[in-house]
């Protein structure tokens, strides 16, 4: 993509973003986006149903990822550690029985290492050593293993596993993410399955890589074959070293969930810019209804509003998080209690609180008006046990699927895309993610000179950027996105701290006959040349060359913050989240500053650094 069509793109971004609707909700404090998880205490294995001798508890592990199997540690608690033997590889298995779950994960795993976690003690998610796997199957990392039937033809043993959409493994020695939401089988009132489990999705470091996969039956190697609704979830131990920390699930029980009862409405007709007082009016038309059908009920498609009243009966006393949305704008009320107002007025919006609500029944309330266009109530919820679900919606108002992907590739040059992309909690607004055909992409920011991010596999889907209106803008790498520095690159050390430079400007980017960018910027007289390309070594990554010119001797380089712990090989691992392969000359140069990073100090007026990063 050229330069001008990369412009373009910006600018018909901010045009659209410029016109969302005028959106208003009451300000809630401290109101999450979901209900917490719970977390696996690792300061002991009390939480676990009698651990073997090869499952042990440590404050710091390592792992080289050239040597095979490799695992040190360092004594203490919080990450849970397999170190199996020919004597002692048992499975380790949580000390409850689960139904329904959610759960998230942080492994490491060793260079040839393998693991797996198992739904029920019954079905697996394949964790394996899968770095650079072109073509990842049901046996590499995030694989949804086979099952197996001893008594079939060697060719039909093994059946039904599911492979990975993409593959999008770290290297070894890296720290990384499996979020996965199980269903556990269905049964009747006589024990006979009705329902398979299923995955309802899997993530591998933030990557969707399985969605409502239907699992006919226990994969290979589990520990019972005869399914049931309840069973405890087992991690396994017997395939070599592997590390865990971070683990933190939701269990829910699915027969369990808010329910309307006595649901009666009152119907309006006028043309109002903003929530009416109901009370005051009064009602064309009343009745009772078992969802909050707006459209089925209304007589005209424009200028109506409702107001709905029943009885709440919560199954069980805990938190509620409700996530109501209006279109145009409504009200719901709880025991007489405004739990969300005002919300939309004319454009539509959504609001979120949290509720402590009491078993048993409550007093239900729910006001609407409708000017335009669409009518919607959609009243969202979760609670203790409780998974996130509608209340009282009618099927036709359910959300529709999502839309096919917009994605962007890199043929036979690299591809230039600008546009807002996510970073850590932020959204970055002057961004250019460069493809390459290679297969290895990045996003630099442009505000501050910074890598920011850097990927394999697929370069970018741009769905969000211009499906319907492109609401969120948003440009979303293909694979996982690995987070490095968002600097400025150069500044100085002030004390024990690290200062970067405030002066920062960026002057223009150039392209080489492969479409490859190299970036100019500027710190007041100190010029910046940042050159940033593919690897062709064999561990893919990232070349990284800085360029600088009139540097003050005073100054330095901020290569990378955080925790930095030097390998054998003469690598760094950076935050456990990447690898930092310095060149000789840098190598002799940097310094390695506790609590701050990799900096290399600048001593002479040209310095010229470089360094790849591999993931």
């Amino acid at each position: 993509m050229g330069q001008s069509t990369a412009q373009f793109l910006a600018l018909t971004s901010l045009f659209f973003w410029a016109c969302q609707p005028n959106q208003k909700s009451i300000e809630l404090e401290d109101v999450p986006e979901t209900l917490p998880l719970t977390d696996v205490s690792l300061q002991n294995l009390s939480v676990f149903d009698l651990p073997g001798a090869n499952w042990q508890l440590a404050s710091a592990v390592n792992s080289d990822y050239e040597v095979e199997q490799s695992m040190e540690s360092e004594p203490g608690t919080g990450i849970l550690l397999c170190l199996p033997t020919e004597k002692e590889h048992s499975n380790l298995f949580m000390g409850f029985e689960h139904g329904d779950m959610e759960l998230e994960i942080e492994f490491m795993m060793p260079k040839g290492s393998n693991s797996g976690l198992y739904f029920q003690g019954r079905y697996e998610i394949q964790l394996f050593d899968s770095w650079n796997v072109a073509n990842p199957a049901h046996s590499d990392c995030g694989g949804i293993y086979q099952r197996w039937d001893g008594s079939l033809s060697e060719e039909q043993k093994g059946f039904d596993g599911v492979s990975p959409k993409v593959n999008a493994s770290k290297a070894p020695g890296l720290w990384q993410t499996v979020k996965a939401s199980f269903r556990a089988p269905r049964f009747d009132l006589q024990g006979n399955k009705i329902e398979n489990a299923r995955f309802n999705y899997v993530y591998l470091n933030n990557v969707l890589i399985h969605e409502n996969v239907d699992l006919g039956g226990p994969t290979r190697a589990s520990a019972d074959n005869e399914e049931s609704a309840l069973a405890k979830f087992m991690i396994q131990g017997d395939h070599g070293p592997v590390a865990f920390r971070n683990i933190r699930y939701k269990a829910y029980d699915h027969t369990k969930k808010l329910e309307l009862e006595n649901l009666t409405y009152k119907y309006y007709e006028d043309t109002w810019d903003t929530l009416p007082d109901f009370s005051n009016l009064i009602p064309i038309d009343s009745g009772s209804s078992e969802l909050l059908n707006v459209r089925e009920l209304a007589r005209r498609n424009e200028n109506y509003g409702y107001l709905f009243t029943g009885r709440l009966s919560v199954p069980v006393s805990g938190k509620y998080l409700f996530d109501v949305f209006f279109d145009n704008g409504g009200e719901l009320f709880i025991d007489g209690k405004r739990i969300l107002g005002d919300i939309g007025e004319n454009g539509g919006g959504s609001d979120k609180n949290l509720v402590d609500l009491s078993k048993g029944k409550h007093d239900f309330e729910v006001s609407h008006f409708q000017t335009v266009w669409g009518s919607t109530i959609n009243i969202q919820y979760e609670g203790p046990g409780i998974f996130k679900q509608t209340l009282a919606l009618p099927l036709e108002d359910a959300p529709g699927p999502p839309p096919t992907p917009l994605i962007v590739e890199a043929k036979s040059v690299a591809e230039m895309t600008r546009g807002y992309i996510q970073y850590k909690d932020t959204v970055k607004t002057h961004a250019l993610s460069v493809g390459d055909p290679r297969g290895i992409h990045y996003t630099y920011d442009l505000a501050t000179g910074s890598l920011i991010l850097g990927w394999k596999g697929i370069f970018a889907d741009v769905t969000n950027m211009w499906h319907s209106r492109g609401i969120t803008q948003l440009l979303i790498p293909g694979n996982t996105a690995i987070e490095f520095d968002e600097g400025p690159v150069l500044g100085s050390m002030k004390g024990d701290s690290w200062k970067g430079k405030d002066n920062y400007l960026f002057k223009k980017y150039v392209v080489n006959e492969k479409e490859q960018p190299t970036f100019y910027s500027v710190y007041g007289k100190v010029t910046i040349t940042d050159s940033i390309v593919p690897s062709d070594s064999e561990f893919p990554g990232l070349n990284r060359t800085i360029a600088i010119e009139n540097a003050n001797t005073s100054d330095a380089i901020l290569i990378a913050s955080g925790h930095v712990l030097k390998m054998r090989n003469g690598s760094y691992n950076i935050n456990g989240k990447y690898y930092l392969l310095p060149s000789s000359n840098m190598a002799n140069e940097m310094q390695i500053i506790h609590d701050v990073g990799i900096i290399v100090p600048i001593n002479s007026s040209k310095v010229n650094i470089q360094y790849s990063v591999i993931w």
